[in-house]
């Protein structure tokens, strides 16, 4: 058994970002986009959405074929 198509949809119910500059700790610019990003993040989210959703799909589908083909069709569709 073998999946050739998986889609997968996800929804956030809360969302913060925090962006830390590790060279400039503390500074203006890092903590202004922190709070665009945090103003903004429904808007982020629903930008980014479409390509976490393929990368999330291709990862499980990826997972899921390989114990698909580790263990036998019995294991997964038992005769009933």
């Amino acid at each position: 058994m073998r999946i050739d198509r998986l889609t997968v949809d996800f929804k956030l119910s809360k969302s913060r970002f925090r962006v830390r500059d590790i060279i400039n700790h503390g500074n203006i610019i890092g903590e202004a986009m922190n709070q665009f990003l945090n103003t903004n993040a429904d808007e982020i989210i629903a930008e980014m959405k479409p390509a976490a959703s393929a990368s999330i799909a291709r990862h499980f589908k990826s997972f899921l074929n390989n114990a698909f083909l580790r263990l036998p069709i019995q294991v997964w569709l038992p005769e009933s």
